[in-house]
């Protein structure tokens, strides 16, 4: 964490495992509903971001918090 210095605390809220060569050329459909809180003292800003920091994204790096 040493590249986000204001970020204090950190959890795992999900892991999936997809082996592509499984998937035989078909596509995997995933959905996923979740609910964050900001305990913190100041709002997060409006560009924030959930970001993909570690492993496979498979496409998908990040996601709007709007």
């Amino acid at each position: 964490m040493s590249f986000f210095p204001k970020v204090t605390e950190t959890f795992r809220f999900a892991q999936i495992f997809v082996t592509r060569s499984l998937l035989n050329n078909k596509q995997v459909a995933l959905q996923a509903n979740l609910n964050l809180a900001n305990v913190g003292a100041a709002a997060w800003p409006p560009t924030t971001r959930l970001r993909l920091i570690h492993g496979a994204g498979m496409g998908l790096w990040g996601l709007p918090m709007a």
